[in-house]
């Protein structure tokens, strides 16, 4: 949540203060967890704590690892270019985006993506992976999508883009006052 707050405080505010500090705040968590130990890490102290009654789900340590590395040289660039020399470009840009869909994934879905990508670059099996994703095995019928369910689903955004196609001129327009207390507030 900070994360994408800050960005949109950049984006629409040009404020880059807040990201900066969330910068900041990620390299040094990240390195506290790679070359220090996890035990140790702030954020992860804190979530012990907010599921410390839940039953836990292990996640193998070396490819949880080689996620953390990723998050400390994203981190760290982004640390470099907006903090140590104050400057922002693409890259950053692309960076934070990035991060914030590494973020995303794993809140939103459970997925960590970071270990999808451990088998790219080692050649050991990922181990333990949350809700076993990395064990083959059959689908459950919960789980199956039939081709009526994608076409729904394409339909959807089909839909979906040719409303904002077609009224574009009401998205970009700002809303008026339909009962008009704005306009009362400002007469006073």
């Amino acid at each position: 949540m900070a994360t994408f707050t800050s960005w949109m405080f950049c984006l629409i505010k040009e404020n880059f203060v807040p990201v900066k500090f969330v910068i900041t705040f990620f390299l040094a968590d990240f390195i506290i967890r790679v070359f220090v130990s996890p035990r140790f890490s702030p954020t992860l102290i804190f979530a012990r704590l907010i599921v410390r009654n839940q039953t836990p789900e292990y996640v193998g340590a070396a490819q949880k690892k080689f996620a953390w590395i990723i998050g400390v040289t994203l981190s760290a660039i982004m640390f470099f270019h907006l903090v140590i020399i104050n400057a922002f470009s693409p890259i950053t840009g692309l960076i934070c985006l990035a991060c914030l869909t590494f973020l995303f994934f794993e809140s939103a879905f459970g997925i960590c993506l970071g270990c999808k990508f451990y088998p790219l670059f080692f050649k050991d099996k990922a181990q333990y992976c949350p809700g076993e994703v990395c064990d083959i095995k059959l689908k459950q019928d919960i789980q199956k999508t039939s081709k009526v369910q994608l076409l729904i689903l394409l339909a959807f955004i089909v839909f979906i883009a040719l409303t904002v196609f077609s009224a574009y001129g009401n998205y970009s327009k700002k809303p008026y006052d339909l009962l008009g207390i704005s306009n009362t507030k400002q007469n006073k």
